[in-house]
């Protein structure tokens, strides 16, 4: 059985996913290894309990994914803009 303390942190975190992507949650289209990353950082877990969770690839996967940037062509400019004299 869940508890209301429980069942209010998974509303927080549909509600903070809802106003990151500006739309509602029904319309996402979700990796459930990012979706589940998401989730336990929102809980609190920590990296070992994090990765344990996921298993190894899908961690691995998760964390390649977190070390690109947003907007890949921005950053290439941004690169440009740092390096031209």
């Amino acid at each position: 059985m869940l508890t209301q303390e429980l069942v209010w942190e998974f509303r927080k975190f549909r509600l903070l996913i809802e106003s990151d992507a500006c739309e509602p949650c029904e319309s996402f289209e979700v990796n459930a290894a990012l979706l589940l990353s998401d989730l336990m950082r929102h809980l609190g877990f920590g990296d070992i309990e994090h990765d344990d969770v996921l298993g190894e690839e899908a961690a691995r996967f998760v964390s390649e994914f977190s070390a690109q940037p947003v907007l890949p062509a921005a950053a290439q400019m941004i690169d440009a803009v740092a390096i031209s004299p």
